[in-house]
């Protein structure tokens, strides 16, 4: 049995990243490494920005990012039930779409914003849980079309994107200190939206429902047991016919000595197979 399942895993794996769907992890990799671009470049600064242009407290800043994690746990678990209606790469997208949106309205606001703090708080909220509440659609996708042996090496890429987050926080504190923080947002929501354009590459790719992907690999399973079965030729069929080693007297024998079942009795090959 287990060298049964290790077979059906080698098998799954074979079957997982053909035809096109090879590009899917470095779709998935190259968006995300976008995303990280372009969200190092704000994400350190908002404090700051609270802080200093909108004249937030301490306290109303850390009661801010006390409510985030909430907020994110809730567009979480409302982007997984849309995705079962819609499909995991139209949900990311149009949840991508929605953040960027909010990140162009607080930088193209951001005079009237600063002095009406019950709508910037808002805003920043809805864009910060819209821009983290697909990482489980994503890693949904990943583990479906990345074969079992190549998972730990494309997670481990999740470091260099935290590099690349770090890298662009000193391009947004240098544009930040030249300019405004207007600037700095322009900047990060035109990159974070280039990764909706290379979602796109997905669509083709990922079927709508996940259950149709699973059925897919099922009837694939099942069609090449069958062809199995039908290639495989019973031992009765190769074995020699009787008296076929003795010629003469003795192969009449032998073929008159035998009797056929009947046709009704259980212990008929017939009877058995129904």
């Amino acid at each position: 049995n287990g060298g049964e399942g290790e077979e059906e895993e080698e098998g799954q794996d074979k079957e997982v990243g053909t035809g096109r769907q090879w590009v899917i992890p470095y779709v998935l990799f190259g968006s995300a490494m976008l995303c990280s671009l372009g969200s190092g470049a704000t994400v350190k600064f908002f404090p700051l920005f609270f802080a200093y242009t909108c004249k937030f407290s301490p306290t109303q800043v850390q009661w801010i990012y006390f409510s985030l994690p909430f907020a994110m746990t809730v567009f979480s678990g409302a982007t997984t039930y849309v995705a079962k209606c819609f499909g995991r790469v139209q949900t990311m997208m149009l949840a991508r779409l929605l953040g960027v949106s909010c990140l162009f309205v607080m930088a193209l606001l951001i005079s009237y914003l600063r002095h009406h703090p019950y709508v910037i708080v808002p805003v920043y909220l809805l864009r910060t849980a819209l821009m983290n509440c697909t990482y489980p659609l994503e890693e949904s996708i990943l583990m479906d079309f990345v074969p079992k042996k190549t998972r730990a090496r494309w997670k481990s890429l999740d470091s260099v994107s935290s590099f690349g987050w770090c890298g662009s926080a000193v391009f947004g504190g240098f544009i930040s200190d030249k300019y405004d923080y207007s600037r700095t947002f322009i900047i990060t929501a035109v990159i974070q939206g280039s990764s909706i354009l290379l979602l796109m590459l997905l669509l083709p790719l990922v079927p709508r429902k996940e259950s149709s992907l699973h059925k897919d690999k099922e009837t694939k399973q099942e069609r090449e047991r069958e062809t199995e079965v039908d290639t495989t030729v019973p031992a009765s069929l190769n074995s020699p016919l009787l008296g076929s080693k003795h010629g003469g007297a003795g192969s009449d024998q032998a073929s008159s000595s035998y009797s056929p079942p009947a046709p009704h009795s259980p212990s008929s090959p017939r009877s058995r197979r129904r």
